[in-house]
């Protein structure tokens, strides 16, 4: 009798576990999804910019970085050409073989 309480008090603790790892799962998803989609990863005086948007205020002081020369507001930051270039070497990356002989894929 005392076998069987003890193994069910072991599945419910496991069961606990997993609902808080669950729970924490879930948590930092959202605060990784907030952090990508901010606009303040770099900021400069009457400038900020993200990983997805640059965002320049009215009255901002010239020159802004970069040398832009957009009106005040927000735009998209990246071009999606370069994205598509990234993306493209980086695949090349993976399927080419590691230097220690050992291939990847």
């Amino acid at each position: 009798m005392g076998d069987k309480m003890e193994i069910r008090l072991a599945a419910q603790k496991h069961r606990y576990r997993r609902v808080i790892a669950f729970i924490c799962g879930l948590i930092v998803i959202i605060l990784m999804i907030m952090g990508l989609a901010s606009t303040d990863w770099l900021m400069a005086a009457g400038w900020r910019q993200g990983l997805f948007m640059h965002c320049i205020e009215q009255d901002a002081p010239q020159p802004l970085p970069f040398n832009m020369v957009d009106p005040p507001g927000c735009y998209q930051s990246r071009d999606a050409g370069l994205l598509n270039e990234f993306w493209f070497i980086k695949r090349i990356d993976e399927l080419a073989p590691s230097g220690d002989g050992d291939r990847s894929w």
